[in-house]
């Protein structure tokens, strides 16, 4: 997660909370504050990777 500098990071993690309730596995987050995002409208930016295993 891209975080811009000056926006408070603890309201992202609540609205995961709020979204997702109590999670016992909880997922990985990285987080960076940068000085500006894609969009200056922007208040956050999310990359995601996805890693899937195929049998054979």
């Amino acid at each position: 997660m891209c975080d811009r500098d000056g926006q408070p990071i603890h309201e992202g993690f609540a609205a995961l909370a709020d979204a997702h309730g109590y999670m016992t596995d909880l997922p990985t987050i990285g987080v960076r504050v940068v000085p500006g995002l894609a969009n200056p409208r922007f208040l956050v930016e999310i990359d995601a990777v996805a890693v899937t295993w195929r049998i054979r």
